[in-house]
């Protein structure tokens, strides 16, 4: 989402207001952010660590994760971003606090991802909503089998969008996410590693902070 940076907003509107509409178009690792989704830890968040399938080493202090959440929002919005809080304090994801994996907001509208972690599925249909009642319209969606996580692409430049094809995102993901954004795609294989034990996204290797530089991981780089 892209627009005029403003203090932090997300409270709920009286009754009968209309949701203000967004621009939108984050084709852009390293622009100046000036909207950005954030999704504060919930009840669920507090909760992972009791069902092994979310996949938490460690039960969760979730009054200092929300002091923490809280910290990074306050640093956002001094550093002049407009933070939106999707507020679902209902949600049965906790790792909905991961908002960049779910789902991709491309100049065309948004693309919600299938995630290949089966707990995150849902998670895209969250985001999706708010930004629907905020005017941004859907691109298109992977659908099954294919599956793909936020964390395994980024833009290079706005005409040049990157994949990794890995534990979370697959061959199938791969072709349908490359033919809704169009345009110039690369496809890399992301390295194996340690497996699931140690997950790798492509973001894990490859991280761009300016135009012309990006901070990378040389041994797991992929070659080709």
């Amino acid at each position: 989402m892209t627009s005029e940076a403003a203090p932090a907003t997300g409270d709920p509107l009286p009754a009968g207001d209309p949701l203000p509409a967004l621009a939108y178009g984050a084709q852009s690792m390293t622009a100046p952010l000036r909207d950005v989704l954030v999704q504060r830890p919930e009840a669920a968040f507090g909760a992972a660590f009791d069902d092994p399938a979310h996949g938490f080493l460690r039960p969760v202090d979730l009054e200092r994760a929300r002091r923490e959440h809280d910290a990074f929002r306050d640093l956002l919005a001094r550093l002049g971003a407009r933070v939106h809080v999707l507020g679902a304090a209902e949600t049965v994801h906790p790792d909905l606090v991961y908002a960049f994996d779910p789902l991709l907001v491309t100049a065309r509208g948004s693309i919600p991802l299938r995630s290949g972690k089966p707990t995150r599925r849902g998670e895209e249909l969250e985001i999706e909503a708010w930004l629907a009642a905020r005017g941004v319209p859907t691109l298109g969606r992977i659908e099954a089998p294919g599956t793909v996580d936020g964390g395994d692409t980024f833009w290079l430049r706005p005409d040049l969008f990157c994949i990794g094809r890995t534990l979370r995102t697959n061959g199938e993901g791969v072709r349908q996410l490359a033919a809704l954004v169009g345009g110039d795609v690369r496809v890399f294989d992301v390295p194996w590693w340690r497996g699931d034990a140690e997950l790798l996204h492509l973001l894990s290797v490859v991280s761009p902070v300016a135009d012309d530089l990006a901070v990378v991981y040389l041994p797991l780089l992929p070659v080709g």
